[in-house]
C-alpha cells in the first residue's frame, strides 16, 4: 500500500517498482483501479471472466493505481474484492491511494467488505 496526499510520488514509485520487477523477469500487470474494475465488468458481461482470472493469477506483481475518491457500485466493489482476495498471501500487489484505510468504507459503501479487504491486504503489512 502506498498512501498519501496527491503529488507525493506514489504512482511514480509503483511504476518504478513494476519496471524493476519486469527487468528482473517477473510478470507484471498495471492498471488504474477504475480501469481494472471496468475490465472485470467487461469480462463478466462477455463471459470470459474465468479465463481472465487464470491469466491474472499468473502475474507475479499487480499494481493498481489511483484508489481515490470515486465510489464503486456494488458489482465493482465485489469484483475488486474477489480478485484482490485471489492474491492475498500468495502474490505481490501494490495499491496506490490518496485515502487512508479509514476512508475506504466511503468508496466501497459496505463496511463488512471494506474490513475484509483491508484485512487481506494488510495481514502481512509491516510498518517501520
Amino acid at each position: 500500500m502506498l498512501t498519501g496526499p496527491p503529488g507525493t510520488g506514489k504512482s511514480h514509485m509503483a511504476v518504478g517498482l513494476g519496471m524493476e520487477a519486469c527487468l528482473a523477469g517477473y510478470r507484471m500487470f498495471f492498471a488504474t483501479v477504475p480501469s481494472f474494475i471496468n475490465q472485470l465488468k467487461d469480462h463478466r458481461s462477455e463471459r470470459t471472466l474465468r479465463s481472465f482470472e487464470l491469466k491474472f493469477e499468473k502475474y507475479d506483481l499487480v499494481i493498481l493505481d489511483e484508489l481515490v475518491y470515486i465510489s464503486f457500485d456494488k458489482e465493482g466493489a465485489e469484483l475488486l474484492f474477489s480478485y484482490l482476495s485471489l492474491r492475498a498471501g500468495r502474490k505481490s500487489t501494490i495499491i496506490t491511494s490518496n485515502l487512508s484505510f479509514v476512508n475506504w468504507q466511503d468508496i466501497f459503501q459496505d463496511s463488512v467488505l471494506t474490513a475484509a479487504l483491508t484485512d487481506r491486504l494488510t495481514h502481512r503489512y509491516l510498518t517501520f
